[in-house]
Parts: C-alpha cells; structure tokens; sequence
C-alpha cells in the first residue's frame, strides 16, 4: 500500500537519524560527519535552488510545462538556508536563552534542523494549495488504516527522537515523554478543557468568515474532501484517538520539552496546512499552547485525553449536521 512506502521508510529514517545523532554526543568524528553531511546539504539546496529560480523561465519554456518554477527554487534556498541556520553554534546559544534545547546537543541540533525545515515545507505547500487559481489541487481521501498507519509513524519518530532503544530502556522513554497514569481528578479537568478549546476553535472560523469571506467554503471543501470515508462514529473515534496519541506524543511528549511551548506551537500549527493562511491557524496555535501547559501542569496522558476527545467532539458534530441536510 502507498501509506506503508511513507510510513515504513519514516521509520527507519528516524532511526538511523537517531541513533546517529545519539552516538554523536560522545563521538567527535560522527558529530564532524553531521555537520559535512548537512553542510552540504543546506549548500546543494540553496546552489539548485538559486539556479532554479534564476533560470526557470528559460527552462520551463524548453520544457514546455511549469516543472521547474522561480516558487520551486525559492523553496529550495529558503530550506537550504533552514537548514544552515541550525548548524551555526551561535543560533543555538541565542535560542537555549528562551527554550531548554541544549546547544552543544547533537540530537537536539539534528531536532533542530528539522523543526526549522517543517515549517518551510508548510508554508510553501499552503502557499502552493490555496494559489491554485484553476482549484486543480487534489487531495487524498484518509482512510482508517491511513490513520493508524500515521499514528504508529509519529510514536516511532518521538521513540526514537528521545533516545528509545539507542540509549534510553522503556521506563525512561516513557518518563521523558511523560506518559503517565493520570488521576480521576486529571481525567475530569482534561475533558472538561474541550470546552474552551471548542471555543478558541469557534472563535477562528467566526474571524475567518468575517474577515477572509469566502475562504471558509474553500476549507471545508479541502476538510470535507479528506475526511469524506471518516464522517462517523468510527471516523471520529479513530480521528480522535490518531490525532490524540500520534501527535500529542511526538509535539508535546519528545518536542516541547526540547523546544518549548511556542516553537513546538507554531509546528504544530503550521502542520494543518488544510486551514490555510487563516484566523482557524492562529486558533490552532492558541490550542497547541493550552495543550502545552497541560503538559507541563500534567503530562502528556492528559493531553491525549483532551486532543482525542476534542477531535471526537468535532466530528461527531459534522455528522449530526450531514444528518440533517
């Protein structure tokens, strides 16, 4: 299946990446080959990328179609120069004065540039969506085994990305992304933040309608097109529980604790490329911030519970609306 060429292949990326950047952090010559590797990286990146930019007209008028576009090359460079920025020691030292990450850290450099990269990726395809004049964009219906399938790839990237089987046993994974037993008392307090979460969420899709008229059909249509096989109760029980393990365990369990709660927030909400450029994009931040203090005032079990329920919630409410149209 598609899904298992992504997922399967993710997997072992992040474990060799881990393990490397681990092994790293007591051996000179791996860290050496870290920067080599990356260095030129970020230089092939920014060299295409600037080639690709300049010359793109010439090209795609011998090709006779947009294959290599000036937005593709940009792209290029500004990932190239993302991954730069997290080579530089200096960067590092400026951003552990308002984040806990680690300067010296090779796991926490290699975390680094990925961060940095996402949200280059995000925006480019955000851009690349939502300009689509002729609305020729095509999205991927998501099936369930899609969802387990993405859920089990996160986990394996947060395992892995915390040290799980390099140098850290079960326990200690565990500890650190901060899976713990809530209490009746935390379970009680996690479901009832659904409530200011569904209004947060209220609250950008009413700016976005006011302000961005017109581009809230657009995203229901994208929203619509994606979750078409999930609008029922199976749909938001797997959505809910998808979204709630796989990404609360890798933002708020292996990220934030690195990072913070604003970098993980602003990942985290530039990863929902299909809300576009919208007021629902700053909601969304305002959701991952509340989710990050949860973490810290709790942990990250009780930050499942509300991000699975809150997901629960939401689509149960789109199928009682398909119900009475």
């Amino acid at each position: 299946m598609e899904i298992l060429a992504i997922v399967i292949p993710g997997i072992i990326l992040a474990l060799l990446l881990s393990t490397w950047a681990h092994f790293a952090d007591d051996r000179r010559s791996l860290a050496i080959s870290i920067y080599v590797v990356f260095g030129l990286g970020a230089l092939g990146l920014i060299g295409l990328g600037g080639l690709i930019a300049l010359l793109a007209e010439q090209l795609n008028a011998q090709l006779e179609e947009d294959v290599f576009g000036f937005r593709s090359g940009l792209f290029m460079v500004a990932a190239g120069l993302a991954v730069g920025l997290a080579l530089i020691p200096q960067f590092r030292q400026l951003l552990a004065r308002v984040t806990p990450i680690k300067p010296t850290s090779m796991p926490d450099m290699v975390g680094l540039v990925f961060i940095l990269v996402i949200p280059v990726v995000m925006i480019f395809t955000i851009d690349a969506t939502f300009s689509d004049a002729n609305g020729e964009t095509e999205f991927g219906t998501v099936d369930n085994f899609a969802l387990v399938a993405q859920t089990v790839l996160l986990v394996a990237i947060a395992f892995f990305a915390v040290g799980g089987a390099i140098n850290r046993d079960f326990s200690s994974v565990r500890d650190r992304l901060g899976l713990h037993m809530p209490t009746m008392r935390q379970v009680v307090i996690s479901i009832a933040l659904v409530v200011p979460l569904l209004i947060i969420s209220a609250i950008g899709a009413v700016l976005t309608d006011f302000f961005q008229p017109g581009f809230t059909d657009e995203i229901d249509d994208i929203v619509g097109e994606v979750t078409a096989d999930l609008i029922n109760v199976q749909g938001a029980i797997l959505i809910g529980l998808s979204a709630g393990i796989g990404e609360e365990v890798l933002f708020r369990g292996a990220m934030q604790p690195t990072f913070g709660i604003v970098i993980t927030s602003l990942v985290f909400m530039l990863i929902h490329v299909q809300y576009g450029f919208s007021f629902i994009l700053l909601s969304l931040f305002a959701t991952s911030v509340v989710f990050g203090i949860q973490r810290i005032k709790m942990n990250t079990t009780c930050c499942i519970i509300t991000h699975a329920t809150y997901n629960f919630v939401v689509v149960m409410l789109s199928v009682v609306a398909a119900t009475q149209v």
